[in-house]
């Protein structure tokens, strides 16, 4: 059995996409250094590429055009939208004998799936693009909504 409190999950799983959402922009960007070649003097220019196309007007030619590769790439990075974990498990109020008003939710893992009593399916969503916010639901019924400042 193991046992994980319900917000400490959810917060690792805010860190798993933060963590994957700057990965993807460094990435983006050695992508886009990479297509760009520094000339003399600090100037900067894409390299391009050649293509031979039909000429205008059917005249039975061909027209020999240089295409920017920057022109071929998306300058904005990829971002993460949304990511969801769907699970089966046990969920526990657990509220401190000196606090009881400060009650958490956890979340319990069973090895064997005879031990689970009150199993329920729990869905964690992680979305926005740039302040994370989450939303937890059991058994499809939103039980929490975690803004991107932390607060339930």
């Amino acid at each position: 059995m193991r046992k994980y409190e319900l917000d400490v999950l959810v917060s690792a799983l805010r860190s798993v996409v933060q963590g994957a959402q700057a990965h993807a922009e460094r990435r983006h960007w050695e992508i886009l250094h990479e297509l760009v070649e520094r000339g003399p003097e600090g100037s900067v220019r894409s390299g391009s590429l050649a293509l031979s196309l039909p000429a205008r007007g059917g005249t039975g030619g061909d027209e020999a055009v240089d295409l920017p590769l920057l022109s071929l790439v998306d300058r904005r990075p990829a971002r993460i939208a949304e990511l969801s974990m769907e699970f089966d498990c046990e969920l526990r109020e657990v509220r401190p004998k000196d606090r009881p008003e400060a009650a958490r939710l956890v979340v319990v893992f069973h090895a064997l799936d005879v031990l689970r009593r009150n199993r329920h399916r729990v869905k964690v969503t992680i979305l926005g693009r740039d302040a994370l916010r989450a939303e937890v639901r059991r058994d499809g019924t939103l039980i929490e909504d975690i803004g991107s400042d932390n607060e339930s």
